[in-house]
């Protein structure tokens, strides 16, 4: 289990360890890559194998300008892509992964643009980064709607 918050980890940990669970503990902030990068290379030494990953790390910040962009951003999309890479080659054969979002996350939340963008087949992972770019973009020139 991990967390972004220490204190807060052990205590879930320890609630889940009370109810019979084998639980460990790593702190991680998937907002910032020295962090995944840290636990990445824990999970390669010590862990091994993951027979399942859950992408769980949401953030929701107030406001609409680009500070708030990023921030979302660096966790709820770039973190969870990075920890999904750095973390591939450990995934058991069959293992799955799971990418958790709040309702914020539903396509009924986006404007138009970003919508066709989402729904797309034509959608690349190289097309999904531009799009984020441009929505911070966006967001820096207080042009947050007419970015999604």
């Amino acid at each position: 289990m991990t967390a972004r918050d220490p204190a807060r980890g052990e205590i879930a940990v320890e609630e889940l360890r009370g109810k019979g669970y084998d639980v460990t503990f790593q702190q991680l902030d998937v907002s910032k890559l020295p962090s995944i990068e840290r636990f990445a290379n824990w999970v390669a030494s010590d862990l091994k194998r993951i027979d399942a990953l859950v992408n769980n790390a949401v953030i929701s910040m107030d406001g609409s300008n680009a500070t708030v962009a990023r921030e979302n951003l660096a966790a709820n999309f770039y973190g969870a892509r990075d920890l999904t890479d750095l973390l591939s080659p450990n995934l058991a054969r069959g293992a799955n992964i799971v990418m958790v979002s709040s309702g914020l996350g539903a396509l009924s939340c986006l404007g138009t643009k970003l919508r066709k963008a989402f729904t797309s087949p034509a959608l690349t992972r190289d097309r999904l980064s531009q799009v984020m770019h441009a929505f911070v973009t966006g967001a820096e020139a207080d042009r947050p709607r007419a970015a999604g």
